[in-house]
């Protein structure tokens, strides 16, 4: 219930002129070119489009579209593009969380972007890629040792790793996925 007073997230977005008519910023600006003055004066973001076109007119109304609307526009646009599976709302928020994720985005600008309250919710959409698990087992198994401080046999050969590494240790509650 504490949600209902909070205040509009801000969400900054630059131009990225590169993408031409792909451009956020570009496709905002030739929306609002298309909804009535009096819409975005009553900061009516999400409206209906017309039925008819004309040149030189509005294309959309000023009457908001509601929730239920909403909640099924995602599904009612993956139907019509024969895109298979439940797709919702949420679903665009959830490939775009994962995708900064995995474009090493910082999880603060994330944060930002998505509106997540708290990191915990934010990193249930974090998954750890093959090759960042692989550079970490590089880096734990090396320790201190840089590339240019190793010799010529232990280059060949991979980082030599003492077999009583693990002597006298003990484990609980842990798996191990050895590659």
């Amino acid at each position: 219930m504490g949600q209902l007073h909070l205040d509009n997230k801000v969400v900054h977005h630059f131009e990225v002129s590169e993408e031409g008519s792909r451009d956020y910023v570009h496709i905002l600006d030739q929306y609002f070119e298309k909804v009535p003055r009096e819409g975005i004066e009553k900061d009516n973001f999400y409206v209906y489009s017309l039925s008819s076109i004309v040149k030189g007119k509005p294309w959309f109304n000023s009457v908001p579209i509601r929730k239920n609307k909403l909640s099924s526009m995602v599904k009612d646009m993956c139907a019509a593009g024969s895109i298979d599976g439940n797709k919702t709302n949420h679903s665009l928020r959830s490939f775009g969380v994962t995708t900064m994720f995995k474009k090493s985005v910082p999880q603060k600008l994330i944060q930002e972007r998505s509106g997540h309250r708290s990191l915990t919710a934010l990193r249930v959409y974090e998954k750890s890629k093959n090759e960042q698990l692989l550079e970490t087992s590089r880096l734990l198994c090396d320790g201190d040792v840089k590339d240019d401080d190793r010799n010529e046999d232990e280059s060949k050969d991979g980082p030599k790793v003492n077999p009583a590494m693990f002597s006298g240790c003990s484990f609980s509650n842990c798996t191990f996925k050895l590659d």
